[in-house]
């Protein structure tokens, strides 16, 4: 579950996408994690080919869809 600073903090980067953005939120995100988490996350992210193409390649995917988001089931963020 989602503390509400985080939640807030959440809103408030995907309400302004154009001046905050996704990695804003994955930074914010990042940072609130334990290194054991940040671990994991790098082990899997470099097992993948795909990941490290993307990664080689700087690609940033589009803004999320808030309209979309909204729309999914309630504790599925």
């Amino acid at each position: 579950m989602l503390d509400d600073a985080l939640s807030q903090n959440f809103l408030r980067l995907v309400g302004d996408s154009a001046k905050n953005g996704v990695p804003e939120l994955h930074f914010r995100l990042w940072r609130r994690t334990s290194d054991e988490v940040r671990q994991k996350y790098l082990r899997r992210f470099r097992a993948e080919p795909e990941a490290i193409e993307w990664y080689e390649a700087r690609y940033l995917g589009d803004d999320p869809d808030l309209d979309t988001l909204l729309t999914l089931p309630a504790n599925t963020l």
